[in-house]
């Protein structure tokens, strides 16, 4: 799962902030071996590439991925409530990514 949330519908200069939000499996095979991330930045129209990306939340810890998802849900709402409301996942059925607004 892995989502990326925009304030604008297109990459815009200034204001191009983003929150990436993903769960991620680990290596190994045991039950806890998934990780929830959360990365922001600043998307660069002219270089085409993000900027100041930092990694904001990564618990050490592994996780079930139930408990990686509820972490996923609670971020997604807590960031689309505050102004990060245009969703871009990747189309797993097309090309290209898809938009969501929230």
């Amino acid at each position: 799962m892995q989502t990326t949330l925009y304030r604008t519908a297109t990459p815009e200069k200034f204001v191009s902030e983003y929150y990436e939000i993903a769960v991620l499996a680990r290596p190994g095979a045991t039950p806890s071996d998934y990780m929830f991330v959360e990365m922001h930045g600043w998307w660069d129209e002219g270089e085409r590439r993000p900027v100041n990306n930092i990694t904001t939340i990564c618990p050490e810890e592994g996780m079930t991925f139930e408990e990686a998802k509820k972490m996923y849900e609670t971020q997604v709402e807590h960031r689309a409530r505050s102004g990060f409301i245009y969703s871009f996942t990747q189309n797993p059925f097309g090309n290209g990514p898809s938009v969501i607004r929230l």
